[in-house]
């Protein structure tokens, strides 16, 4: 099969994907926010077997968790509007490039005599389906992976050594 290429399809892709450059770079942003709300979780429960357990202290324990319920609300506000940028990215692609594809379709039919059916249009579909998914957060949490493995790693290892420093009367207190 011989596959017809034209500049100009290749500049309105080019053109589609410098559009939406700036977009991306924003839902990266949001991403970073994202990720270190991730610590939330982690660090309430650190906080809770820390001061909560140790001094029962229920003000504490309820300050504590009103806070976490916050972050995780800002967590969620975060989390939807980068997955409306994305929906926006996914619709302004959409738009520049299906008349560029309904136009590449067309010129083949006629230049090749071939009918390439609606593949192409398709697989325009599937990308706008992919961007509007679960797969771009995916591909912006990734990064942020082994930088959160970290953070963990060192707030976990470092308690043991808080706890062989704490004075005695801490810890036979009942």
């Amino acid at each position: 099969m011989t596959v017809v290429r034209h500049a100009g399809v290749q500049d309105a892709f080019g053109e589609a994907l410098a559009s939406v450059r700036h977009a991306f770079l924003i839902a990266g942003l949001f991403s970073l926010f994202i990720n270190v709300l991730m610590l939330a979780g982690p660090l309430y429960m650190m906080q809770v077997y820390d001061r909560v357990l140790t001094s029962h202290s229920v003000p504490t324990l309820v300050a504590l968790t009103l806070l976490l319920i916050v972050l995780y609300v800002a967590h969620g506000l975060l989390e939807a509007v980068r997955g409306q940028i994305l929906n926006r990215v996914a619709g302004r692609l959409d738009r520049t490039l299906g008349p560029a594809t309904l136009e590449i379709v067309s010129r083949c039919r006629l230049e090749t005599g071939r009918d390439v059916g609606d593949e192409p249009l398709r697989d325009l579909a599937a990308v706008r389906q992919f961007l509007s998914g679960s797969g771009p957060p995916a591909f912006f949490d990734v990064p942020w992976t082994p930088i959160f493995l970290a953070i963990t790693f060192v707030i976990h290892w470092s308690a043991p050594l808080r706890w062989r420093w704490q004075p005695r009367w801490w810890c036979s207190r009942s």
